[in-house]
């Protein structure tokens, strides 16, 4: 296994997503600065190819000794859906700093996803990395939490289909911030 076994993987099979999601617990919405809301990125891969994504997810293992103290790949089965005859395995890559750390390593063998990758790589950059909200409390005001959506959106608008209903404007219009 090695990188670009692995973006050729990714560009086929893969996903970056992004989680938009409002906190219901109350003792997390006291100190929000943005109504509760999150967004969490992961980077997916399905496959019925079980054998491919253990692979790659020891792969992913293997430098975690290194760059990560915690795990933050994982591996699970989606059941089959009426129509589907088998179940579908899913290696699931979740976290900024993880999913910027895969997608540098993705970027120079991607074909398909490169640019999705190289604007994720951006806003880790330039909004994330920078925001000292987002490095000790994981708490973006409003303002920034837009930012973020923007690139979101971005990302989201070179994916084949509509992607959910919360976006830039979604936010803007929840907040009065037009």
């Amino acid at each position: 296994m090695n990188w670009a076994y692995f973006a050729g993987y990714f560009d086929g099979e893969g996903s970056l997503v992004f989680s938009v999601a409002k906190e219901k617990r109350e003792r997390f919405l006291k100190n929000s600065l943005n109504d509760g809301w999150g967004i969490n990125p992961q980077l997916t891969i399905s496959s019925y190819d079980y054998e491919t994504l253990k692979e790659i997810q020891d792969f992913l293992d293997s430098f975690d000794r290194k760059v990560n103290k915690h795990q933050a790949s994982y591996y699970d089965v989606k059941k089959a859906r009426d129509s589907q005859t088998r179940d579908c395995g899913r290696l699931i890559i979740c976290g900024w700093k993880r999913v910027d750390w895969v997608a540098k390593n993705l970027i120079p063998y991607s074909i398909n996803k490169k640019q999705q990758l190289v604007i994720y790589r951006s806003l880790v950059r330039h909004i994330i990395a920078p925001a000292p909200e987002y490095k000790i409390k994981r708490k973006p005001t409003k303002k920034h939490f837009l930012c973020i959506m923007e690139y979101v959106d971005k990302i989201n608008s070179l994916k084949s289909r509509n992607r959910g209903k919360y976006n830039t404007q979604y936010f803007r219009d929840l907040w009065g911030m037009n």
